[in-house]
């Protein structure tokens, strides 16, 4: 791996987490979803994915097949929650708790189940 590209993934990230840090303050401040919060948090959603497998490709071969295994399954649920971003923003939802209501046990296990065992798989 480049120099270059591992400081295309490390300046990526700090970025998007930041961005989504951003947008959680923003949206903890107005007390809901507004159009350019959402916009900032897909922008940080949106590398993800491809962050994580940098992530776990600056570090083989010590990560392992299990490191692989959570980067993949910590991408997915990004591009899910890239996804839930859209969907509130297309239909103008106002806050965190009527996206939860609409997309019930699906967001529940992205956002928990799928999250934390991947966490579970990095920390092995």
């Amino acid at each position: 791996m480049t120099k270059n590209l591992c400081r295309i993934i490390a300046v990526t990230a700090i970025i998007a987490p930041t961005l989504h840090l951003i947008s959680d303050a923003m949206e903890w401040g107005s007390g809901g979803f507004s159009r350019i919060q959402l916009l900032i948090n897909y922008a940080g959603f949106l590398p993800m994915p491809f962050m994580m497998i940098g992530l776990y490709a600056a570090q083989r071969p010590k990560i392992g097949w299990i490191g692989l295994i959570g980067a993949i399954l910590y991408g997915i649920a990004f591009i899910y929650f890239a996804h839930t971003t859209l969907l509130a923003l297309e239909e103008s939802l106002p806050n965190y708790e009527i996206l939860w209501q609409k997309l019930g046990a699906v967001y529940t296990f992205h956002g928990g189940g799928c999250r934390r065992f991947d966490v579970w798989i990095l920390c092995l």
